[in-house]
């Protein structure tokens, strides 16, 4: 799907980078804080596959542990010490509606 979403850049005015919605995403673990304004986190599927995010200056807002939430994210490449990895960017996070 990445490879499909560099077709549309370059991203900016006019051409906004997509955001997608995650619905009833449950953290099993308490994201990791740093530099007291960010924090790390990741998710994982029902096989078990993890994917890994970053929330810029969220930390103030940290996600419940165990309870569903729905999250904004977009998603790029990290690349870092010839490793890819898919990341998520959380734009933003509310506890999921029940019914």
């Amino acid at each position: 799907m990445l490879t499909e979403l560099e077709v549309l850049h370059p991203f900016g005015q006019g051409n906004p980078e997509p955001v997608f919605g995650l619905r009833s995403v449950r953290f099993r673990q308490r994201p990791e804080v740093f530099k007291e304004q960010h924090f790390r986190f990741h998710v994982e599927d029902e096989r078990g596959r993890r994917i890994y995010g970053v929330a810029w200056k969220l930390a103030h807002r940290l996600p419940p542990v165990g309870i569903p939430v729905d999250l904004a994210v977009q998603v790029a490449w990290n690349v870092h010490n010839d490793r890819k990895l898919l990341q998520m960017e959380l734009i933003d996070w509310r506890l999921s509606e029940t019914g």
